[in-house]
C-alpha cells in the first residue's frame, strides 16, 4: 500500500516539481497515486503523463526492478531499459508491461516498428505518442482502425496541419481532466491549430495574452473552452459561465466561485428543475433576503450550500443551518464572515475539548 503521507504530496499543490518528479518515479505506477494526481491542476511542465521526467537520471531497468513490495510495476519500463528486460518483457509481460516499454526511449527501430503492428490497440497508442516516429509510421498510425490510436497521433509534431486535419479522431477518448500544456510550442501556434486537442494544450498554457483569451473563449471546442475556464485566471467571464451551463464533469462547481463569473441576473435560475441550475440563484448579488431564505430551504444540499455563503442571508437563517443534515451545508454556514459573533461564542467558545470533562462535571 501506498503510504498515506505520499498520497497527501502527490495532492498537494505545494509539493515543489523536483520532490514530484522523485514520488513519480518511486510510486508513479501505484493506482492510488496516479488518482491524486488526476486532482491536480496544476502539474508543471516537467511533469507529465508518467515518470518519464525523471527516466533520464536512471540506469537501465532490469527485470527485477519491475517488482516492488512484492507487486508488480511497470513504470521503471517507461524510462531506459536493459537488453535483458527487454527480452523478459517480450517473453513474458502483460499487456500492460508492453505498452509501457513502448514509451521506452531505449527500444531499438525494428521493436518500435513490431508494436507498432501490435494487435493490442494499447500498445499502438503508447507508440503514437513516441515523438522519434518515422513518417511512414507516422501515416500508418493516422489510419489505424482504432479511434484512440488516431487520436493519440494526431497530436504528433511530426504532422502538418493538412495532414492533421485529414485525421478522424475521436476526443471522448481522451481524458479532459489530464490535459497538460506544451512547454516546447507557442501558444498562439497551438491554438491556431485545426487539432482540438492541440487548442486544448493552448488553453493551459500559463500567461495568454488578452488576444488568446478572448480567442479560446470563442472556440467551437468545448473542451478548450472549458480548460480555458477552468485553467485561467483571467478568463472572460462569457466563458466562465457558458462552461459551466454547457459542461457537467471535474471542476465545474468552482467556475461560480471564480472571481470574473458573472453573477448579475442569476436569479432568473432560483426555479430551474436542476439544482446545478438553481443553486446559481444565490450568486445574484441583487437576490434578495427572501429569495435567499427560499434558497437555504432547498431539498437539495448543493443549493442550500450556496446560500449558506451569502453573508447577507438573515443572521437567524444562517444560525439554523448549523443543524442541517448535510455536512458541507454546516461547515459553510459555520466559515460564513457574517456568522453572528455572539451566537458563536454561545454556542461554542467555552466547551470543552476532545477528551475534556464538561464544566462543573466529575473529574
Amino acid at each position: 500500500m501506498t503510504p498515506p503521507i505520499v498520497l497527501g504530496f502527490a495532492r498537494n499543490p505545494s509539493t515543489p516539481a523536483d520532490v514530484l518528479v522523485r514520488l513519480i518515479d518511486e510510486y508513479g505506477a501505484a493506482f492510488d497515486v496516479r488518482r491524486e494526481l488526476r486532482h491536480r491542476r496544476d502539474l508543471p511542465p516537467e511533469i507529465d503523463d508518467a515518470p518519464e521526467a525523471s527516466a533520464g537520471n536512471r540506469p537501465p531497468a532490469e527485470p527485477e526492478d519491475l517488482w516492488s513490495g512484492g507487486q508488480r510495476v511497470t513504470y521503471p519500463l517507461l524510462g531506459p531499459v536493459s537488453a535483458r528486460t527487454i527480452e523478459w518483457v517480450l517473453a513474458h509481460g502483460t499487456a500492460r508491461d508492453l505498452a509501457a516499454m513502448a514509451y521506452s526511449p531505449s527500444l531499438p527501430a525494428p521493436l518500435v516498428e513490431q508494436l507498432r503492428r501490435h494487435p493490442r490497440p494499447e500498445i499502438r497508442r503508447a507508440v503514437a505518442r513516441r515523438a522519434d516516429l518515422t513518417s511512414a509510421q507516422i501515416t500508418a498510425l493516422a489510419d489505424d482502425p482504432d479511434a484512440s490510436v488516431r487520436t493519440a497521433v494526431s497530436v504528433h509534431p511530426g504532422l502538418t496541419e493538412q495532414q492533421r486535419a485529414s485525421i478522424s479522431i475521436d476526443l471522448g477518448t481522451v481524458d479532459l481532466t489530464r490535459q497538460k500544456p506544451d512547454p516546447t510550442r507557442p501558444p498562439e501556434e497551438l491554438a491556431a491549430s485545426v487539432n482540438p486537442l492541440l487548442r486544448r494544450r493552448a488553453a493551459c498554457a500559463p500567461d495568454l495574452s488578452p488576444a488568446l483569451l478572448d480567442r479560446l473563449a470563442d472556440d467551437p471546442d468545448l473542451g478548450v473552452r472549458v480548460l480555458l475556464a477552468l485553467r485561467q485566471p483571467a478568463a472572460p467571464p462569457r466563458v466562465l459561465l457558458r462552461s459551466y451551463l454547457e459542461y457537467s464533469g471535474p471542476g465545474r462547481a468552482t467556475l461560480p466561485l471564480k472571481p470574473g463569473f458573472p453573477t448579475e441576473g442569476l436569479a432568473v435560475y432560483a426555479a430551474d428543475p436542476h439544482p446545478s441550475l438553481r443553486l446559481l440563484a444565490a450568486f445574484d448579488p441583487d437576490a434578495g433576503p427572501s429569495l435567499l431564505v427560499r434558497l437555504s430551504h432547498d431539498d437539495h444540499a448543493d443549493v442550500r450550500r450556496a446560500a449558506a455563503r451569502r453573508e447577507d442571508l438573515p443572521s437567524e437563517r444562517l444560525v439554523a443551518m448549523t443543524e442541517d443534515d448535510d455536512v458541507d451545508v454546516v461547515y459553510t454556514a459555520a466559515a460564513n464572515p457574517a456568522f453572528p459573533v455572539d451566537e458563536l461564542r454561545r454556542r461554542y467558545v467555552g466547551l470543552p475539548g476532545p477528551g475534556q470533562p464538561e464544566p462543573g462535571g466529575t473529574h
